[in-house]
This record gives C-alpha cells, structure tokens and sequence, in this order.
C-alpha cells in the first residue's frame, strides 16, 4: 500500500510465446484494485450489505515487492458460520482483481481491534432494518423495533440464530425482534471472539484501511 510514496510491486506475466516478462505495477494501483474488489463482497447471513458496511474488512496491505497482499478482516464473533465462507469469497475476490500478477493472496481473521456493532454504516443498520428486520444496538443507540420504530423492546434470549443476535419482544407491534448487539456487548464479544488466523509475517508497506 501507498501513502504518496514511489512505491513499486513487481508482478509477473506470461506473454503469448509462453514465456515470462517482468512487469511493474505501482503498489498503490494494485492496492485500490484489491480493496475495491473485497469490498463488494457481501456478507452470507445479509445477501445484500458487503463485509465492508458490516466493519467486518479491516485493512488490506500490499508488501513492497508485490508478492504479497494480506488482507484483515475482524471476526464479529468465535464459532460464527459465516467466517469460513466470507474468507473463502475475500480470498476469491482478490484472485480475481490480481489477475496477471503473481502475488499470494493471505486473508486472516484478527482479534485486534474488536469488532462491535458501531462498526456497521449506517446505511447498512437502516438497510437491515427495512429488508430484514433486524435491529441493532450500539453504544451511540440502543435497538428500536424495525417493524413500528418501539424503542421500548424487552429482551428475551441473549441466544438469536447466530451468536452475535439476541432475541427482543415488541410490545407495541407484538413481534419477535432479532438484534445485532446484546446489552452486554462488548464484554461478551471480548470473551467470544476469534483468535488471528495466519502465521505469515507482517507486510512491510502502509496499510489501507476502511474509513470509519
């Protein structure tokens, strides 16, 4: 990654004789191109909102020489059954933007930071809301009941379909309310969640991150 220096990746292409010619992509290029790509991909459990809404992409960082890129992603939750999916899809998504260059893809799952639900855009709590009817509390907001804006919910599992959901009651509107975000987050997500996956070095190279 790039922060307006002349940095350089050198990548490897194959001509049509079949043999091999060196070629030079500035790292700032294949950097946008990678996270540009990773960013549209979308979350399994919510088909429409990407990982990135989500705050689920954390930063995706090319190494100096072009052959690595490492892309870090934040585990909303340990045991969550989308996270083997989402690495698979990122790693997919990657390969495609580096077509032509020979640079190994890593995509790794980090402890640090947590993720919390002030994460989510706000664009995508609003699409959740209206598509899925799926509530969220954070720490600026608590949960109102997607279905009749109730904010008065009352809480009945802290077990929803997927461990990062609790179940709320609406009295208003009488209906089952799902909520990302359970009033004890983040001290049970700091106890749940994921450890790093990966054991590769760090990239030597600045980092690009999602704007908060």
């Amino acid at each position: 990654m790039s922060d307006g220096r002349n940095d350089t990746a050198t990548a490897t292409t194959a001509t049509s004789a079949g043999a091999a010619e060196a070629t030079v992509l500035d790292a700032t290029v294949l950097d946008a191109m990678v996270f540009d790509a990773v960013s549209l991909v979308c979350d399994p459990e919510y088909p429409d909102v990407t990982i990135a809404e989500l705050g689920i992409l954390e930063s995706v960082s090319t190494a100096e020489d072009g052959s690595l890129v490492r892309i870090e992603l934040v585990p909303t939750m340990l045991g969550c059954p989308a996270l083997d999916v989402i690495r698979r899809d990122v790693a997919a998504a990657a390969q495609s933007a580096c077509t032509g260059v020979e640079a190994r893809i890593e995509v790794v799952f980090v402890a640090d930071p947590l993720w919390t639900p002030d994460r989510i855009a706000p664009s995508a709590v609003d699409f959740m809301a209206r598509e899925y009817s799926v509530a969220v509390r954070s720490s600026l907001a608590d949960a109102t009941c997607p279905i009749c804006g109730n904010a008065a919910l009352e809480h009945r599992s802290d077990f929803g379909p997927t461990p990062c959901r609790s179940v709320e009651w609406c009295p208003e509107c009488r209906n089952p309310i799902e909520v990302v975000g359970r009033a004890d987050l983040p001290t049970r997500t700091a106890a749940m969640v994921a450890a790093p996956v990966g054991t590769a070095a760090p990239v030597a190279a600045p980092v690009r991150t999602v704007p908060a």
